[in-house]
């Protein structure tokens, strides 16, 4: 029994097979792998991880012959579930590179793998110089390539629409195309006033957590934060591109990926901090152009890519990388500046201030 769980957790994190099962039986047999348990139907992996989850009680009583089997059905169905998740976001481990203009970068490989090492129990960062041509990038310009292993991307969209669906089962409500005007800290009660079209409403909470990264200074005007503003570009489609990865360059202000046969662009805010300090949105003439000219000039040379349209976004920094999380008043709470960092870091960001307002509630 635990050399057939054990496979279905392997297979899990290795690959997306079609799954055929035995009726009546209690057997499922992979296509490519030995019979493992689970139950009867044909499915394909996100039903699968399902299965597990719901059914790990019943698999933890027939595993009690072994006194690993809570741990290992946890790690399976931790892993399943991670799985499960990968999938809902769009993740691809796929790694990540640094473009080296001067060709000097990889000599610190060993001295940071060292560094690493205790935590991911490899290395971290490889020389990849000599993919240097296969993504097509100018070798004569790029003079380095180091992977990062542990890198990978996600399709935000999905993330949004993964957040929204797992807000919803919670109970969770959206409102938007609102402006929040400002709040009233009462001793009973906060009051957050809220403006829909031409109307102004009132909503009343016992705890207001603002979570407006850039534009939190609007409503708490005395958060040491100051706005960034970035810019995305995205060129149209050419049927003979591709790019798998995500890139990043002059220490990481610049980042890129493949997204389909388009080029996905953004960065190069050190090129004018204080123009885009600001929290409007907008485009940067000098950004949007060195952008442009670093496509045609080392990332995609010869592809004759286009820009097809672009947009922009507002962080939030400060003195240092570390995130606000605190409580402002007994009942206002404030989770902001990122530092440019949201996707890696928000998640752990929400669970530490769900923390400070359970910890408010009890008080």
């Amino acid at each position: 029994m635990i050399m057939k769980l054990w496979g279905v957790q392997r297979r899990i994190a290795n690959s997306v097979e079609l799954l055929t099962i035995k009726p009546k039986m209690m057997q499922m047999h992979s296509i490519k792998s030995n019979p493992l348990w689970i139950k009867s139907g044909i499915l394909k992996k996100q039903v699968l991880v399902k299965l597990l989850l719901k059914n790990q009680k019943k698999i933890l009583k027939t595993c009690t012959e072994s006194s690993h089997s809570l741990e290992l059905i946890n790690m399976i169905c931790m892993k399943s579930s991670n799985v499960w998740c990968d999938a809902a976001i769009g993740y691809k481990p796929e790694g990540g590179f640094e473009l080296d203009f001067g060709g000097q970068t990889h000599e610190q490989i060993e001295r940071f793998n060292g560094l690493l090492k205790p935590l991911f129990n490899a290395d971290v960062f490889s020389n990849v110089t000599p993919a240097v041509n296969d993504f097509g990038f100018h070798s004569g310009k790029v003079k380095g390539l180091i992977k990062n292993s542990f890198e990978g991307s996600v399709d935000t969209g999905k993330m949004i629409r993964a957040f929204q669906r797992k807000c919803a089962q919670s109970g969770v409500h959206f409102f938007t195309q609102t402006i929040v005007l400002d709040y009233d800290d009462l001793e009973g009660s906060a009051k957050l006033n809220v403006q829909v079209g031409t109307e102004v409403i009132t909503l009343t909470a016992q705890q207001i957590a603002f979570c407006t990264n850039a534009f939190t200074k609007a409503l708490l005007p005395g958060v040491d934060l100051q706005p960034g503003r970035g810019m995305v570009l995205v060129t149209k489609p050419v049927e003979d591109f591709s790019l798998e990865g995500t890139f990043h360059y002059h220490g990481g202000y610049h980042y890129f990926r493949g997204v389909g046969n388009r080029l996905l662009l953004g960065g190069g805010r050190q090129l004018d901090l204080q123009g885009d300090a600001t929290t409007e949105q907008g485009i940067n003439a000098t950004i949007f152009e060195q952008l442009q000219h670093d496509i045609h000039g080392f990332i995609a040379p010869g592809k004759g890519l286009e820009i097809d349209y672009a947009w922009s976004g507002v962080m939030a920094f400060g003195a240092n990388k570390k995130p606000i999380i605190q409580k402002v008043s007994p009942r206002i709470s404030v989770a902001a500046r990122l530092g440019g960092m949201g996707v890696a870091i928000g998640t752990r960001v929400g669970a530490e201030l769900a923390e400070l307002l359970e910890g408010l509630e009890g008080a």
